[in-house]
């Protein structure tokens, strides 16, 4: 524990202090002996210090001010209950001796989860002392905090722990885990010795691959991501094509140094097939000149959520947000008073849900130190107040940093509670339903040529059908050509993948709630080359049974063929309507045909000229599947496009 400004008060303090009874010592050798050890204290020399003031009591048994600098001298070593012992002796010798010690000593009591004695010296410290100012509202805080702690360990939540073992943690700092959508990757950072690095050491990202059972020997992801400085805090966006971490350079000379514009920044690598590409900073809409990181992403790729210490927070560090927008990043948006507060708000975590906010803080009332906390997004898309997520979940220990999987079943944490491996270590645990995200689960695929097969980087998006929104808008990945799409449960989705010089795909599906629990959509995709004859099924057009008006569903659909003839203004096409079997013939022709005129329509009033459409209704004519079961007849009622020149 470095040196707390309240600690300095008291240093400050003493020579006013200890000018009177019982602050000096009437002893002579005592006071010498005392004034040795301020001038060892001042040299930070706090071991050869302490024996120092405790002969000075021994000359005095009643210097009650050597017996506090005995204290400050463990704190400042990190012996917090040889300090708390010290600080007691202190003022069992003169129980006003000073009363800061009172608040001091809550304060401690609170770092080491003895909240019954936290209380008792911050009641004696409100109470009979009466601070003002700053100090009350400190004192009142860590109160508040003690009382909420006690009743937490009293009403335990849900929790069974289990370290991710030596595979994953070290002696070292084992932090900030992240398992990408598939499940398949465990990525995290981790310190590790350098002899390159002047201080000897610095911060790597790491990775580990699920083999079924557990988590595998975890490995350095290397270059050109990791670097001899400080790289950490990752995480990988939902569809897997992009990384986002954290980097400081704080050392010119030793190796590439990463163009920062802070003490750390926040960088992005996308990933080639299976390379990550040099890192490059995401730039000064998001980093200042001081500290950004520990970013998540959204399940759509386009909002990220980061801690940043620049000026005109809330506090210490705080949670922000931005969005990438066609016009690029929007400026960054504060989280609010909700969320942020005076202190520190970090490791922050975005569920693919897009509605539930998992970070950790050392400002809202909790167990002690920083403890973890979920909030959620209302349908305004305000955040909810934040709840905390209950002991033993949290401690009187750090809880730095919390990740959900994309079921919302298991969580996986960073803590240096005891037990542990290292400094800190990475956790798992089955999350409890208060706290728990909506399940998602995702689709995964493959885009390539039809004629070819070769893989294609291509566009995609992922429509909310009823709501009409852009849920997802990313691209397969340049080097194989494979995609990942969170999806939330209990929706209807369409589907859209573009690329230049093809037709483009659709397809429309619907996640019931307890498909989330199933095992991964998979769909690979083969686009086919703009070429006369080749046609495509429109899988997002709707009209009500007999009937031949467009539904507004519809539009999302066709607003991306207007896009597609727009591209290529010279292409005709045919746009074909059909029916299942159901019904007369003649009528299924003339649905059929008015329905393609339907279309046409909506096409021409988005400014596509009439002279590059044609629309023919084919009726029951041209089934694709089988009209005797009920999903064959959806099959065969259908809207195609075709293109005739």
């Amino acid at each position: 524990m470095k040196m707390t400004g309240f600690l300095i008060a008291i240093l400050l303090t003493f020579n006013c202090l200890f000018a009177q009874d019982p602050g000096r010592s009437s002893n002579k050798k005592a006071q010498k002996l005392y004034d040795a050890g301020i001038t060892l204290f001042d040299q930070r020399n706090y071991q050869a210090a302490i024996p120092v003031f405790r002969e000075a009591i021994e000359k005095d048994p009643m210097f009650a001010g050597a017996a506090l600098m005995i204290g400050m001298s463990y704190i400042e070593m990190g012996d917090y209950y040889a300090g708390i012992d010290a600080y007691k002796q202190a003022i069992s010798i003169n129980p006003r001796v000073f009363s800061g010690v009172y608040l001091e000593l809550g304060e401690l009591n609170m770092k080491l989860g003895q909240y019954k004695d936290a209380k008792k010296y911050l009641e004696i410290y409100l109470n009979e002392h009466k601070p003002e100012n700053e100090l009350r509202i400190k004192a009142e805080n860590l109160l508040d905090n003690a009382y909420f702690a006690q009743q937490a360990v009293q009403h335990p939540v849900p929790f069974d722990l289990t370290n991710l073992g030596p595979n994953i943690n070290t002696k070292f700092h084992d932090y900030s885990p992240f398992i990408s959508a598939d499940g398949k990757y465990l990525f995290y950072s981790q310190t590790i010795d350098d002899s390159r690095n002047p201080a000897g050491k610095q911060e790597d990202i790491y990775m580990s691959q699920w083999n079924g059972k557990e988590w595998g020997p975890s490995r350095n992801i290397g270059s050109p991501v990791n670097t001899v400085h400080n790289e950490g805090a990752p995480v990988v966006s939902p569809d897997g094509t992009f990384m986002v971490f954290s980097a400081c350079a704080e050392y010119d000379g030793y190796g590439p140094k990463r163009q920062g514009l802070g003490s750390c920044d926040l960088f992005v690598s996308f990933l080639n097939g299976n390379q990550w590409a040099p890192a490059r900073n995401l730039g000064d809409k998001i980093n200042t000149r001081f500290w950004e990181g520990q970013a998540s992403v959204s399940s759509d790729g386009r909002t990220i959520y980061f801690s940043s210490s620049r000026p005109g927070g809330r506090g210490q560090a705080d949670i922000y947000s931005i969005m990438l927008t066609d016009s690029g990043w929007t400026d960054p948006q504060n989280l609010g008073p909700h969320i942020n507060t005076a202190g520190k708000e970090m490791g922050v975590f975005i569920h693919p849900d897009n509605q539930t906010l998992y970070f950790s803080s050392n400002g809202h009332i909790g167990m002690g130190g920083y403890d973890l906390y979920v909030c959620r997004k209302n349908e305004k898309g305000e955040w909810g107040a934040p709840v905390n997520l209950g002991y033993p979940i949290n401690t009187f220990k750090d809880e730095m940093s919390l990740f959900v999987d994309p079921k919302g079943k298991l969580a996986y944490i960073t803590s240096d509670r005891e037990g542990g491996m290292g400094s800190e270590d990475l956790y798992s645990f089955e999350i409890y339903k208060e706290i728990a995200p909506q399940p998602i689960t995702h689709l995964q695929g493959k885009v390539y040529d039809a004629d070819t097969k070769e893989p294609l980087s291509s566009r995609f998006e992922l429509i909310d059908i009823e709501t009409g929104e852009v849920v997802v808008e990313s691209h397969a990945n340049p080097g194989n050509g494979e995609f990942l799409v969170c999806l939330l449960s209990g929706r209807d989705y369409a589907l859209n993948v573009s690329e230049d010089g093809y037709l483009f795909h659709s397809e429309s599906f619907t996640i019931k709630s307890s498909d989330a629990l199933n095992e991964v959509y998979k769909k690979n995709i083969a686009l086919k080359p703009i070429k006369a004859g080749e046609s495509i099924v429109l899988k997002n057009v709707f009209f009500d049974t007999d009937k031949f008006d467009l539904k507004p569903q519809s539009h999302a659909e066709l607003d991306k063929l207007v896009a597609f003839l727009k591209l290529n203004k010279e292409l005709k096409i045919e746009l074909g309507g059909h029916t299942d079997n159901q019904g007369s013939s003649s009528h299924n022709l003339t649905l059929s045909d008015n329905r393609a005129k339907a279309v046409l329509n909506y096409l021409v009033s988005k400014g596509i000229k009439a002279d590059r459409l044609s629309a023919k209704g084919y009726g029951d004519s041209k089934p694709i599947a089988s009209n005797d079961t009920d999903e064959g007849r959806a099959q065969n009622r259908r809207t195609e496009f075709k293109v005739v020149d």
